[in-house]
C-alpha cells in the first residue's frame, strides 16, 4: 500500500480546482470522540436516536469550528491562486486546516501578507454577519460568533506559523529586504512569545489551549523556519554564479575525460557528457544540505568549492563511476538522490 492507516487522506469536494480532503487522524481522531460519546450518552438516555442528536449538539461547536476553517484555507489559497501560485490541494487536520501552496510566496513581502491575510479576514466576515443575530438571542449565531473571534485571536498570535506569525514576517521582510533575516527575528520573536503566552493561556484559558500552542508554534513553526532558512541559506550560497561556475566546470571535466577514455567513440564521448547535465541538479541539493548544517551563505560556499575541488582531484574513472552512480542513471527519485548525495557527502567527509 502506498499510503498507511495515518496518511491516506479521504477527498470531500473541489472547488476553483482545489481540493479539499480529510486526512486520516481526523476521521479516526473525531469518529473515535463521536463514537464514544454517542456510547456515553445511549448507555444514559437508553435510546440510540436520542443521544445521536444529542450528541450531534453538542459536537455543534466543533462543527462549526471547522466550517469556519474551511472558508478561513480557501481564502489563502484562493488569494495565492490570485497571485499566481499553484495551490495543490487543502487539507483538514484534528488541529487545524493546511492549504498546499507552491512557490516560494513568502519571499515577496506583499504576496505572503495578502495571502496571509484573507484567511483572518474570512472569520471576520463571519463574526460580522453572525452578530447582530447573536444580540437578539439567536444561540447558533452566537456560537458562530464566539468560535470565529476565537479562531481570529488564535490564527493572529505572532506566532510562526500561524497567520499571525506569517503577517509578522511578511512586515519584517518588507522593512529589512531580506526573507532569510525576517524569517530568523520572526522565529527569535516567536520563541520569546511562547514564553509570555502559554503560561498566560495555561493560567486563563485551559492547559490543552497552551499545549496546542506550543504544539504548533513550537514543533510545526520550529520545522517550517528551518526549511524557510535552509532554503533561502542555499539560494542565497548559489547567488553570484558559483553553481554556474561548478557546472561549467564539471562539464569541462567530462569532455576531457570522455576525449581520454574513448578517443574513437564520439557516441560515448557524448554519452558521457550528456549525463553530466544531471550536475547542476545533483549540486543544487549539495546546496540544500550543507545549508541545513551551516550557519551561513558564506560557509556553504565555502563548503560547496572544497566539494568541486574534491572531483576535480579524482581520477577520469572515479568520476565515471560518480557520475552515472551518485548523479542517477537509473533512478529518478529526489528521495533515493537525496540519500545518495548525503551518503557521499558522509563518506568523503565533505559536508
Amino acid at each position: 500500500m502506498a499510503h498507511n492507516l495515518a496518511g491516506w487522506r479521504l477527498k470531500v469536494f473541489s472547488f476553483s480546482g482545489i481540493e479539499l480532503y480529510l486526512h486520516s487522524t481526523f476521521i479516526w481522531f473525531f469518529g473515535f470522540l463521536f463514537t464514544t460519546t454517542w456510547a456515553g450518552m445511549t448507555a444514559a438516555m437508553g435510546n440510540p436516536l436520542y443521544a445521536f442528536i444529542d450528541t450531534i449538539v453538542l459536537f455543534q461547536v466543533i462543527i462549526v469550528a471547522y466550517c469556519s476553517v474551511i472558508p478561513h484555507e480557501y481564502g489563502h489559497a484562493l488569494t495565492a491562486q490570485k497571485r499566481g501560485f499553484p495551490v495543490r490541494d487543502i487539507t483538514l487536520l484534528p488541529i487545524g486546516g493546511m492549504a498546499s501552496i507552491g512557490g516560494n510566496w513568502y519571499e515577496n513581502w506583499r504576496d505572503e501578507f495578502w495571502i496571509t491575510v484573507n484567511g483572518p479576514l474570512v472569520n471576520v466576515v463571519f463574526a460580522l454577519l453572525a452578530a447582530p443575530f447573536a444580540i437578539y438571542g439567536n444561540s447558533f449565531a452566537l456560537t458562530v460568533l464566539k468560535v470565529n473571534m476565537i479562531l481570529l485571536a488564535f490564527n493572529l498570535l505572532p506566532l510562526h506559523p500561524m497567520d499571525g506569525g506569517r503577517i509578522l514576517r511578511s512586515l519584517l521582510n518588507g522593512w529589512m529586504g531580506c526573507p532569510l533575516k525576517a524569517t530568523i527575528w520572526t522565529r527569535r520573536i516567536a520563541i520569546g512569545g511562547l514564553f509570555i503566552i502559554c503560561p498566560l493561556l495555561w493560567i486563563y484559558v485551559s492547559p490543552f489551549t497552551a499545549f496546542i500552542v506550543l504544539l504548533v508554534a513550537g514543533l510545526m513553526g520550529g520545522a517550517e523556519s528551518r526549511m524557510v532558512i535552509t532554503e533561502q541559506t542555499a539560494k542565497k550560497s548559489k547567488s553570484g554564479g558559483q553553481l554556474a561556475t561548478h557546472t561549467t566546470e564539471w562539464k569541462e571535466l567530462l569532455e576531457a575525460d570522455s576525449k581520454r577514455l574513448w578517443p574513437d567513440d564520439t557516441d560515448k564521448q557524448a554519452r558521457h557528457v550528456e549525463q553530466g547535465e544531471r550536475f547542476m541538479d545533483w549540486m543544487g541539493r549539495v546546496y540544500m544540505i550543507l545549508a541545513s548544517r551551516s550557519t551561513g551563505p558564506e560557509e556553504v560556499k565555502a563548503k560547496a568549492a572544497k566539494i568541486m575541488d574534491y572531483l576535480k582531484n579524482i581520477d577520469e574513472n572515479e568520476r565515471l563511476t560518480f557520475n552515472t552512480l551518485e548523479l542517477g542513471e537509473e533512478e529518478d527519485d529526489d528521495g533515493f538522490n537525496y540519500f545518495l548525495t548525503e551518503l557521499f557527502l558522509e563518506k568523503h567527509k565533505l559536508g
